[in-house]
């Protein structure tokens, strides 16, 4: 099943999601989070960049003047991109 998801997400025409892949496997996602996480750490996957905020400074520091939180991971103003994910090979080119 491990090679089942590596090759999914091989062949995926761009970043996959979890729930994604869970649909098209049916795979549990608890069970899936683990098996997407063996390969990123095996260097086989990478967890899609914009799926994460890259930004980990407070509101001040990054000009923003709302005030209604401590940066981007606490802001209840930005939209937050499901985790996904894509072949390690695709991009180192």
């Amino acid at each position: 099943m491990l090679r089942e998801v590596l090759h999914l997400v091989e062949t995926a025409e761009g970043p996959i999601s979890l729930a994604d892949i869970s649909r098209q496997l049916g795979i549990d996602r608890g069970v899936l989070d683990g098996m997407l996480n063996y390969w990123v750490r095996k260097g086989e996957l990478l967890v899609d960049n914009r799926s994460t905020s890259a930004c980990h400074v407070s509101c001040a520091e990054a000009g923003c003047h709302c005030g209604s939180c401590n940066g981007a991971a606490g802001c209840p103003f930005m939209a937050r991109l499901p985790k996904s994910y894509v072949a390690a090979r695709r991009e180192k080119g």
